[in-house]
């Protein structure tokens, strides 16, 4: 007779999380989580692919009494190296079995303790049939916030540009790398008439879901107002401030540069909506003009004014713009990245694409954090002029 009552329900939220979490700790190239082995070996939950998870079943030794709380080597086992039965009042309930270790390294001892200690934790808990159901039930209140979260990340994703339109005489990239299920950088590329681009990066104020929410917002406003129209950029950048500003909430606000390639008269013309991190690199990247805020942030006031400016570009000429996940970045002492070092991961590389660019932007950030992690989203957009004067052709977009 089994002495737990819930106990099915509360596996069922609690094992996969303790399974996908060792694994990841651990480095384990595969896990496999059976419950109820001598009744049901199929698998509760898989991480990493299998080799043959059909093979499984017959090569755990469900435990005896004397291995309640082990780890059993199985590294003559086909098919795993590690297993580790969760026993609750004596009765087997599940066993989890770990393949080989990533990169071919050997399992540790603290690797062993860890599984080990978690497996007595899990038993201790569904021994306790309310501790089983309270926990069982903060989990599937977890994994429902995880899945409306991966959601509202793919709606985010669906938002950015990733088909960029060829333009004649531009080579241009746009990346975001957000630190958390939901970010609240953004950046956006539109096709306008006569070899024109349209570019803007914006960066919202906090994390979470008021910033990730204004995010959309202001992505998705932009595009319906029309990114790649022949009007005034700074008319646009107001229109888009008063949207924000009655759908953002009072503490949040979002920085934005707004800008227009014209390929044909080698002209820009931009808004900077309080956005920081705004460089043109010119005469062979050898000197740096920084575009200052012509505005502030938008989200404040629905009064604000945005002026517009204009500046020559020339052959060679690059643009980069990031925000403050790149240009602000900390190590673990707090010492900010030197705007330098992210100006010569430009210089060093005159002959490379946009793509390039910005990819070497990012490992100067990384090298800088020397393995810490990232504090903020980190997001970047690159644009070189190619061609000589004359070369470009009309070209209408549709």
């Amino acid at each position: 007779m089994k002495h737990y009552f819930r106990l099915p329900d509360a596996i069922r939220y609690i094992l996969p999380e303790i399974t996908f979490d060792l694994a990841e700790c651990i480095d384990s190239t595969w896990a496999v989580a059976f419950t109820e082995p001598y009744s049901n070996p199929s698998p509760l939950c898989t991480f990493g692919k299998l080799p043959n998870v059909e093979r499984c079943p017959a090569h755990i030794p469900f435990a005896q009494a004397e291995q309640v709380g082990s780890i059993v080597d199985r590294t003559d086992c086909a098919t795993g190296q590690i297993m580790c039965p969760v026993q609750v009042h004596g009765e087997t309930v599940a066993a989890l079995l770990f393949g080989p270790k990533q990169f071919g390294a050997a399992y540790e001892p603290r690797d062993c303790e860890l599984i080990k200690r978690s497996a007595a934790h899990l038993a201790f808990i569904l021994g306790d049939e309310h501790l089983a159901a309270k926990v069982a039930s903060q989990m599937a209140r977890h994994l429902r916030r995880k899945r409306e979260l991966a959601g509202a990340r793919e709606v985010q994703d669906r938002l950015f540009t990733y088909r960029l339109p060829p333009i004649p005489g531009l080579d241009y990239y746009g990346e975001c790398w957000p630190v958390g299920e939901l970010g609240g950088d953004f950046f956006d590329f539109a096709a306008c008439e006569n070899s024109a681009l349209s570019i803007t990066i914006g960066d919202v104020s906090g994390k979470g879901a008021p910033a990730a929410i204004t995010m959309a917002a202001a992505l998705g406003s932009l595009k319906a107002l029309g990114s790649g129209s022949e009007g005034k950029p700074s008319e646009l950048v107001g229109r888009l401030n008063r949207l924000i500003w009655h759908v953002s909430p009072d503490n949040v606000f979002a920085s934005m540069f707004h800008a227009r390639f014209d390929a044909l008269r080698q002209e820009l013309q931009y808004v900077n909506a309080g956005h920081d991190g705004v460089f043109l690199l010119r005469d062979g990247l050898k000197h740096t003009m920084k575009l200052e805020g012509t505005g502030t942030v938008l989200g404040l006031s629905t009064r604000a004014d945005y002026q517009q400016r204009s500046v020559r570009f020339t052959p060679g000429d690059v643009l980069v713009a990031a925000t403050d996940g790149i240009t602000e970045a900390s190590d673990v002492d707090g010492r900010m990245i030197d705007e330098a070092l992210l100006l010569d991961a430009v210089r060093n590389s005159p002959t490379a694409s946009s793509s390039d660019i910005a990819l070497n932007l990012i490992r100067a950030v990384d090298a800088h954090l020397k393995g810490a992690e990232p504090h903020d989203d980190r997001t970047v957009i690159v644009v070189q002029f190619k061609l000589q004067t004359g070369a470009f052709v009309p070209r209408v977009c549709l």
